[in-house]
């Protein structure tokens, strides 16, 4: 993916490209490149990896470049994806050396380097997603939209270094994010598609009066076998588990 000046500089394409409420196709995998992935409004589901997670903006999520994300919702939903190669914050970077490191890296280096462990490194407890608070999201959104300016308008000369220091901003605040990711979502990675669907509208109509007949005449289901599944894919009742998200999400407005 590659952002072209249409300026005397066109010849000379950045590898960097901001997408809205699409992803960029590549179902082949062959297009290397780290995907960073915010969701500022909405809720849905997320695949990547083999695994399928259930997210409610804002939320953000940072893949590499052997997962490749696809994002359904039937509700409306906000999402920007931006896609660029290592090489864009050191010349010197490739996926694999960053991966595995280089003894070749001088300290200038593997500080540039430590910016982009969130695409990069996994283990139990970090798979790619960073927790963030609605004010942590009015941040994020006025960095992409400074970003998405350098990048669409080019308003000078210098708009490939302004690019880069906003994209190095950007990951500067997710790696101080991750330092303290530690998850307030209630919803596991994986449910049946049925159950998924009723999760999803509970997330997306919390702020709504919701009763068990509400959701038996939207999903047309029978009301024993709604609580009867529900309970036992999530290990609660639906009254229940909606409380919890409206004490999860009040709990994360307050912080």
């Amino acid at each position: 993916m590659f952002t072209y000046d249409e300026g005397k500089y066109k010849d000379n394409p950045l590898p960097i490209y901001l997408s809205i409420d699409k992803i960029a196709e590549d179902e082949d995998g062959k297009i290397k490149r780290y995907s960073l992935l915010f969701a500022e409004e909405g809720a849905g589901t997320v695949e990547f990896g083999g695994k399928r997670e259930i997210f409610m903006a804002p939320a953000v999520f940072c893949f590499n470049e052997k997962e490749m994300p696809k994002v359904t919702s039937e509700y409306p939903i906000c999402l920007k994806i931006l896609y660029f190669d290592p090489s864009f914050i050191n010349v010197r970077f490739t996926f694999d050396n960053l991966r595995y490191g280089s003894n070749t890296f001088s300290e200038s280096d593997d500080r540039d380097r430590h910016w982009l462990k969130v695409f990069f490194e996994r283990d139990d407890t970090y798979y790619g997603r960073v927790n963030i608070g609605l004010l942590d999201a009015k941040r994020l959104q006025a960095l992409f939209d400074l970003l998405k300016e350098q990048l669409e308008i080019h308003p000078d000369g210098y708009w490939p270094c302004r690019s880069r220091s906003y994209l190095i901003e950007i990951l500067f605040f997710l790696g101080q994010k991750r330092l303290f990711n530690t998850s307030n979502d209630i919803a596991p990675a994986m449910f049946s598609k049925d159950i998924e669907q009723i999760i999803l509208y509970l997330y997306t109509h919390y702020k709504d009066k919701i009763t068990i007949p509400d959701i038996v005449k939207e999903f047309n289901i029978n009301r024993t076998t709604l609580t009867q599944r529900f309970s036992l894919e999530v290990g609660d009742t639906i009254i229940n588990y909606l409380n919890k998200l409206r004490l999860s999400l009040a709990s994360t407005m307050l912080r």
